[in-house]
């Protein structure tokens, strides 16, 4: 190729499968290194949102003069059950605590983060306590999608423009998926899989159903690439749970994003 691409035009050849111009060049450097060349407490990029995690990767982007590729929650999606979340934030020694109470119409789910001076925040208290007792409120959580708010994907098309790719999550039901709402980590979702099967596999296509959704928005949208968040699929579940409750999802997202 005679002429250079630029960053977005070289990632999106490469991840269909094209020649770019060379290797593109997009280090997963996540949340630590860009929270760390803000100069600031990480809980004023995760609580305050000053700047959004997205806007300090990009300042890290241009920093080292590398391809973008922003990984950002980048639309809001509207539910028939709409679920009020209440925020108590208060400081404790170094680092901050975030109580976060969702009102659902059968009763309230809590969790609570930790939010360290130079780490990524840390859930300390998760939503669910009592799988078949929490599961009547877990259910409006995952509530039919009517509506979306994609304020902050035209956002970031503006700031990345060709500096980079946008991808956003489209998570797919399993173990790895479930491990952050269960309070009681890996030990409390093999017992809620053993103990209701059925509940639990209600759990996966409620998910499913609304990650659906969002995907469909995502690419109506103009989204550059999907992640299904593959990490721990494998070796939190064994391939047998993997090959019944996320395989299928993963088959139907890719065969969607094929026909984008």
């Amino acid at each position: 190729m005679t002429s250079q691409m630029t960053s977005r035009e070289r990632m999106m050849a490469a991840m269909r499968h094209k020649i770019p111009d060379r290797v593109p060049v997009a280090p997963d450097i996540s949340n630590m290194i860009p929270c760390r060349l803000t100069g600031k407490p990480f809980w004023e990029i995760y609580l305050n949102q000053s700047p959004p995690l997205w806007k300090a990767y990009l300042d890290a982007v241009k920093y080292y003069g590398m391809d973008g590729w922003v990984v950002a929650h980048s639309v809001k999606l509207k539910q028939e059950t709409p679920i009020n979340v209440t925020e108590n934030i208060y400081k404790q020694n170094n680092s901050w605590k975030a109580v976060r109470t969702y009102h659902t119409p059968d009763g309230d789910l809590r969790e609570v983060i930790v939010s360290p001076i130079e780490d990524s925040p840390t859930p300390i208290e998760k939503l669910i306590k009592n799988f078949k007792e929490d599961f009547k409120k877990i259910r409006h959580l995952y509530s039919k999608v009517v509506g979306y708010d994609d304020s902050v994907l035209q956002e970031l098309k503006s700031s990345v423009g060709e500096s980079g790719v946008i991808s956003t999550y489209v998570g797919v039901p399993g173990f790895h998926e479930f491990l952050s709402f269960f309070h009681g980590n890996l030990e409390a979702v093999v017992y809620a899989y053993m103990d209701e099967p059925e509940l639990f596999q209600e759990l996966c296509d409620l998910h499913e159903k609304k990650e659906l959704s969002k995907l469909e928005i995502l690419l109506d949208r103009g989204i550059d690439a999907i992640l299904t968040g593959g990490s721990g699929s494998v070796t939190l579940q064994s391939p047998e749970i993997w090959s019944k409750l996320s395989f299928p999802t993963i088959k139907e997202i890719t065969k969607r994003c094929h026909q984008a």
